[in-house]
């Protein structure tokens, strides 16, 4: 059994924002963490799971005319 995610603190939302670029202020990450952290634990749950090899489209068609 996999061992569970720790918490997400205040550092840990400050480093996913910053790995997105997000120009964000250490004390708005601190008035706005309840709003944070429900999206950030949703990308950890069973409903981003990888999708594996997927086939290519038939239906493509690269021709110009």
């Amino acid at each position: 059994m996999p061992d569970p995610a720790p918490a997400l603190t205040e550092d840990i939302v400050a480093t996913v924002l910053g790995f997105a670029r997000s120009n964000v202020d250490p004390e708005r990450i601190a008035d706005k963490i309840d709003q944070y952290r429900p999206l950030l634990e949703m990308s950890r749950s069973d409903v981003f799971r990888p999708l594996g090899e997927i086939p290519p489209a038939t239906a493509f068609n690269a021709r110009w005319e």
